[in-house]
Order: structure tokens, then C-alpha cells, then sequence
């Protein structure tokens, strides 16, 4: 039975690595990216050539109507959520006292709100299941705090 794997901000970096690393002909795969399609579409083309069936969505998963809709492309395609990677995240570079509250409510909505939007509509199904994984990449900022990122080292300091 093939297993269903999710993987939010996949277009570059971590979130990519870890999409790669899970590609194969036994899984089912959705990944994410807040705007950037043609990364995404490179990276599912990618995904499907190693064999895996793949779903791309592009949408601000920090906006809990968007993670729904994601969600529910997700299992009307595949029925069910298998592993969570949450690994969707921005930062916002600059002095602390130069920092908007726009600019900090924005980190804190991706860095932190997708990963409650993505756990909410994920976990119900792992539950029914007896089974699931969720994986919740943070950075090393959170633990010692970053010179010109403290929204970015808050948001980090979650899974400590």
C-alpha cells in the first residue's frame, strides 16, 4: 500500500531535499510553495519521474481556508495523510526595533500558524488510522537566536 507524504515549502532548499529523498514508486506525494509554480512544477515533474505519484499546490498554507484546500485535494486524491513534513517558513532580516508588526504577524503566520493549519487537518486522519508522522523542521536560531532575525528565532524557538 502506498503511503501518502506531505510536504510544505518543497519548491526549494530543505523542503525540496526532503521531497527528493521520500521520491519512489510506493508513495503518493503533495507538495507545496507559497507562490513560486515553476519550482514546483520542476520539482513534481522531478517527483514523477522517480516513480512517485505527485500533487503540487501553490497557496499561502499559513490561511486556514488555503491549508483546507490543499487538504482536501489531498484526500480526495490520495484518501488519507501518511507523514506531515511541516517545513514551510520565512524570516524577516533586519534590526529588532526596525521590525513592523506586519512584518512580524507575517513570520509568525507561516513559521508557526501553518504548522497548527497542517497538524489540524492532518491529524484527525492519523488518529482514525492508528498511524502517522509528523515532522517539524525548526532551525538551530531558535535555540541561541540569530542577529537580525528575532521574529525568525521566536518562531524557531517552537520546538524546543
Amino acid at each position: 500500500m502506498k503511503q501518502t507524504i506531505v510536504v510544505t515549502g518543497a519548491s526549494r532548499g530543505i523542503g525540496r531535499a526532503a521531497a527528493l529523498a521520500f521520491a519512489g514508486k510506493d508513495i503518493h506525494i503533495a507538495i507545496n510553495c507559497i507562490r513560486n509554480e515553476k519550482l514546483l512544477s520542476e520539482l513534481k515533474n522531478e517527483l514523477t519521474d522517480a516513480g512517485a505519484d505527485c500533487m503540487a499546490f501553490v497557496g499561502d498554507i499559513s490561511d486556514p481556508d488555503a491549508a483546507s484546500a490543499f487538504f482536501d485535494e489531498i484526500y480526495a486524491r490520495f484518501g488519507t495523510v501518511d507523514v506531515l513534513v511541516n517545513n514551510a517558513g520565512i524570516s524577516s532580516v533586519g534590526l529588532f526595533q526596525e521590525l513592523s508588526s506586519t512584518d512580524w504577524n507575517r513570520v509568525m503566520q507561516v513559521n508557526v500558524s501553518s504548522v497548527y493549519n497542517c497538524c489540524r487537518l492532518a491529524i484527525p486522519h492519523m488518529v482514525r488510522a492508528k498511524s502517522g508522522r509528523i515532522i517539524n523542521i525548526s532551525s538551530v536560531w531558535g535555540i541561541c537566536g540569530a542577529s537580525c532575525e528575532a521574529a525568525y528565532s521566536a518562531s524557531s524557538r517552537r520546538w524546543r
